[in-house]
């Protein structure tokens, strides 16, 4: 009776759980076939539209497809619910057998709930895929319609049909732009404020003048002044540089946006005149940036402020031609801006590009000349024989560049003339814009490290090499910020619609595929941040249990090394699991590939892996502990460092000898400090045969025992070690606290020596040879 209540029970319960679920499995499915419409009215547009809006098409696929994949997530736990459902009922009966009432039709309800979920997966995963095919096939047309804009052939500027339709465009503009203010006239005089529309838009365009002079005199009286006082140097160049470009820069910020917003208010600015205003304000914005930055690099006025050290003229001429670059496309860029309502025809435009291409493509051959870029011998050369073969060549490339935008203009490319020429100017500029703030940036970090440095030198606790090596870091990740920011950037210059760079830079962030792999930037920066973490809280504990814990038990200096290693260890290894499973790495896969690779690690890396466990036995074993006097077959000396794979040992010489961790483990080591300091000294001593032993032993005794370093226990002792070639020999057996003072006790024992012999008269012998000759020359004999 209870088995049954228990069965009926567990039926029931499955049964609310399936009919709970299907309910809410009926709003997902509806998502997936509603995307799956979309994509069919995507995919119809695409076909049948000649011309259709690819960006606004782009956006919806993006968003199908993310709904999808968002979608495809909870399907998937769905279908493994019912699948543990269907499994929890038990196997389908066999053939002649049956299930009760009950359970065969809550499987035959689980089964289709399965089916229609399977169906659902299958049908996000279709829309995924499909989704990103109809995406590819948007890039595809858009990269082909970019590149038959650029490749199109017009007509030749040489020609005279060409001017004179463009000539009556210009005109009519003319007229448009007449009409337009006196519209705009009659509007205000009707409404009885013009006056005041007029007045407040000349005090708005009066501050902007305002804010940029006094503004721009102001950061020359109190900074470049007293910073030009002075001998330049690499740091006050820069300085004055960026003082320049800011003192130029920012008042044209704060004085266009007074301007752009006071006309917005008056309402001068409509919806059809809001490109055109925004940008003639960037456009302004630009030109006096160019103008800050050619003057704060070539410096015409000021020879010894200069970034690059041009001799004068050259620096001028190089800064006119540069300014001149700027306002040519400032006015291409406003003239085409206002076209929406200035009018134009596509004569004047395909004109309009040639003449900006040929002009540009003059100014950059200009620039080309070998002339122009004259070094001042008086501040000698800055640049190695590479770096001006590299400049040489990109002089020729510019050069090169030039003369075929030229052609190309010519002879009706007027669009990939203008392409190539702007682009040139246009990632010029960002290139040195980057490297501009980059030079900035490096500045502040020197600034800031000079005073971290100093407060280092103060601060017996934190090194200053550590504090250079924070702040070289901290200059590696800006560089690596800006060239990050970079590429974007330049992408957008070069022509690439920002909505395609900011999903790729998306796609590259959250995840691309590559193959079956899904590599995921905000995974791996994750998985750093998250190994960093934890190796810096390890590092941070390590501390504070060696100055809290460890330094107040009083632990042997040696066991605080290996607790300070393990500990070390630990943090490394939770921080490379922890990482490996926040990059989304299956740990259970991660095994058997390990498993897999055992075999090939313990034949090739079997050294590595001996030392590596021989250093562990080490620090738990600890035979041996850093700060230990040790000999092995390389030689003796202290345990300076015991790591993963060796051991470095100080010797006596100060030179460093690294033992493999296996050989210490498999080889005998003498260890004069193993478990204490305490070290038995042999001092021997020799006298004349003409000397009592007894009276010698009392001798050395007292010497013994005036000597404050040995121990009283054991009890040192003289012994007669024996009779000599030449003396009587006898040894000083004695016992000190502390080996490390082995060399001073014994220099000490033999000075005391020497000068109680002296004293006592005691003689201290010499080796002597007696000679005797068994026989002699004939020689010898005669002359006695």
């Amino acid at each position: 009776m209870k088995r049954t209540a228990f069965f009926l029970s567990f039926l029931f319960v499955l049964f609310v759980v399936s009919a709970s679920a299907q309910t809410g499995n009926t709003p997902i499915l509806q998502g997936v076939e509603e995307r799956r419409a979309v994509l069919d009215e995507i995919a119809a547009e695409l076909a049948n539209n000649p011309k259709p809006e690819y960006l606004i098409l782009r956006e919806r696929l993006r968003r199908v497809r993310d709904d999808a994949a968002i979608t495809s997530r909870p399907l998937k736990d769905m279908r493994e619910n019912a699948t543990s459902d269907l499994e929890r009922l038990g196997p389908a009966p066999e053939a002649g057998q049956s299930d009760s009432p009950d359970t065969a039709s809550l499987r035959a309800q689980l089964t289709d709930e399965l089916r229609v979920i399977d169906d659902g997966v299958r049908q996000a995963d279709l829309n995924i895929a499909r989704a990103t095919r109809l995406l590819k096939e948007i890039s595809a047309s858009r990269r082909k319609i970019f590149y038959d804009n650029i490749l199109a052939r017009g007509t030749s500027p040489l020609l005279s049909a060409v001017w004179k339709p463009a000539w009556l465009s210009f005109k009519d503009g003319q007229q448009r732009l007449k009409e337009t203010v006196s519209a705009w006239q009659k509007k205000r005089r009707a409404a009885g404020d013009m006056v005041t529309h007029i007045a407040s838009l000349l005090a708005a365009l009066c501050f902007a003048i305002f804010v940029f002079g006094p503004a721009r005199r102001w950061i020359d009286k109190n900074f470049l002044k007293r910073i030009q006082a002075f001998k330049p140097t690499q740091s006050s160049l820069r300085v004055a540089a960026g003082l320049r470009v800011a003192s130029r820069v920012v008042p044209g910020i704060v004085g266009g946006l007074v301007v752009v917003e006071t006309a917005r208010m008056l309402g001068l600015v409509n919806a059809t005149m809001n490109s055109f205003v925004v940008t003639l304000w960037f456009g302004l914005l630009a030109l006096l940036f160019v103008d800050g930055v050619t003057t704060a690099v070539f410096a015409p006025r000021l020879q010894d402020w200069r970034l690059i050290p041009l001799v004068s003229n050259s620096a001028a001429q190089v800064r006119i031609l540069l300014i001149s670059a700027a306002i040519l496309f400032f006015l291409d860029g406003i003239l085409k801006s206002g076209s929406t309502f200035f009018g134009s025809t596509e004569e004047l435009i395909r004109l309009q590009s040639s003449i900006v291409a040929i002009i540009g493509a003059a100014i950059l051959l200009m620039l080309g000349r070998k002339s122009l870029w004259r070094l001042d011998e008086a501040r000698g050369t800055l640049h190695s024989p590479k770096t001006l073969h590299q400049w040489t060549t990109l002089r020729r490339l510019g050069n090169a560049a030039a003369m075929f935008a030229i052609f190309a203009a010519l002879v009706g490319y007027n669009a990939l003339s203008l392409y190539i020429v702007t682009r040139i100017f246009f990632v010029t500029g960002v290139l040195v814009a980057a490297w501009f703030l980059r030079i900035l940036i490096q500045e502040a970090i020197n600034y800031f490290e000079g005073h971290a440095t100093a407060a280092a030198k103060k601060d017996d606790a934190i090194s200053e090499e550590s504090e250079k090596l924070f702040f070289f870091w901290i200059g590696v990740i800006i560089d690596v910020v800006i060239f990050v920011l970079l590429l974007p950037v330049l992408l957008i210059v070069l022509g690439v619609d920002w909505i395609e760079v900011r999903d790729w830079l998306r796609d590259a962030f959250f995840g691309f595929k590559v193959g079956s792999i899904t590599i995921s930037l905000a995974q791996i920066l994750s998985a750093i941040v998250t190994f960093a973490f934890f190796i810096t809280a390890t590092r941070f504990l390590q501390r504070g249990i060696d100055k809290r814990i460890f330094s107040q038990a009083k632990i042997d200096d040696g066991v605080r090394n290996s607790l300070r290693t393990l500990l070390g260890y630990v943090g490394l290894i939770i921080g490379v699991v922890t990482a490996i499973a926040v990059l989304g790495v299956n740990l259970s896969s991660l095994a058997i590939i390990a498993g897999a690779l055992s075999l090939g690690i313990g034949f090739g890396l079997q050294s590595i892996v001996n030392n590596f466990v021989s250093g562990l036995i080490l620090l738990f074993e600890r035979p041996i502990k850093v700060g230990d006097w040790i000999i092995v077959s390389s030689g003796e000396g202290i345990v300076k460092r015991i790591s993963v794979r060796s051991t470095e040992i100080e010797t006596f010489d100060k030179s460093s000898i690294i033992v493999p961790n296996s050989e210490l483990i498999s080889s005998a080591v003498t260890n004069w400090t193993h478990k204490d300091k305490y070290s038995r000294l042999i001092v021997p001593v020799g006298v004349s045969y003409n000397e009592d032993p007894e009276r010698i032993i009392e001798i050395l005794d007292k010497v013994i025992a005036n000597n404050k370093s040995i121990v009283k226990l054991p009890k040192p002792y003289v012994y007669f070690s024996g009779f000599g070639d030449s003396s009587l020999d006898f040894e000083m057996r004695i016992f000190i606290k502390d080996i490390d003072h082995r060399v001073i006790v014994q220099n000490e024992l033999r000075i005391t020596v020497f000068s109680a012999f002296k004293e006592a008269g005691v003689e201290i012998p010499f080796p002597q040879r007696d000679l005797h000759i068994k026989s002699a020359p004939p020689s010898i004999g005669s002359a006695e």
